[in-house]
Formats: structure tokens, C-alpha cells, sequence
């Protein structure tokens, strides 16, 4: 991938989260992006695909000691 300018990712990166979340506010979605941008994980993607990658992990949930995780099926 071809470097971007870190403010240009950070507003590609908010406008796909955007698409999938309209009714979020602007300013959690652009923090959502900055924090992408602060791993290697994502910094190297596309800002589109970074985000979509991203929002396919689905809902993160902490794990909390001594409770296993359900196997989804």
C-alpha cells in the first residue's frame, strides 16, 4: 500500500465505520480510527479494509477470569 497521510486514513477509515453506523457519532467513530491506526494490524491495510476487517471481528467481549468462552456454532 502506497503511504497515506495519517489524517487522510483516519477520515477514509471514520467514513466506511460511518457507512456501517450512521447513527454513531462522528467523533467515537474517528477515535475508533486512530486507535486502528495505532497497530501495525491495521496501519498496513487500506483504510476501507482496515475497517471492514475490523468491523468483521464482530462484538469484542473481555474475557473474565475463569469463565470459557461459549464456543459459537
Amino acid at each position: 500500500m502506497t503511504p497515506t497521510d495519517p489524517t487522510d486514513w483516519i477520515k477514509r477509515c471514520a467514513d466506511r465505520l460511518y457507512e456501517q453506523w450512521p447513527r454513531a457519532d462522528r467523533e467515537i467513530l474517528e477515535d475508533t480510527a486512530m486507535d486502528l491506526l495505532g497497530s501495525e494490524k491495521w496501519r498496513r491495510l487500506n483504510p476501507e479494509v482496515a475497517a471492514v476487517a475490523w468491523l468483521r471481528q464482530g462484538v469484542l467481549v473481555p474475557q473474565i477470569e475463569g469463565v470459557e468462552p461459549e464456543t459459537v456454532r
